[in-house]
């Protein structure tokens, strides 16, 4: 189990059979440091809904709309957890 993670969900929108997703940024990696997790396969828990699917004007506004639910998804874990991380 990883803790201290934000996450979004969504369905591919594609040619291909319906596939959901989900892009997880980790606050503290489950891992060795340099241990790589590109591929594997980690459960997720999902504790609280941030926000809705927002399509952006352009990259700067997608970038300033993470770090604000980053700021967010820090907060709720600070609040109702032990952890630790920056």
């Amino acid at each position: 189990t990883v803790s201290g993670e934000g996450g979004s969900c969504a369905g591919r929108k594609c040619a291909k059979a319906a596939e959901r997703r989900v892009e997880t940024h980790l606050f503290e990696p489950p891992c060795a440091e340099g241990e790589d997790l590109y591929g594997r396969r980690i459960r997720v828990y999902f504790h609280r809904f941030l926000r809705g699917e927002v399509k952006f004007a352009d990259e700067n506004e997608l970038r300033n709309q993470i770090a604000r639910d980053k700021e967010t998804a820090r907060c709720f874990w600070l609040e109702n957890t032990n952890s630790n991380f920056q």
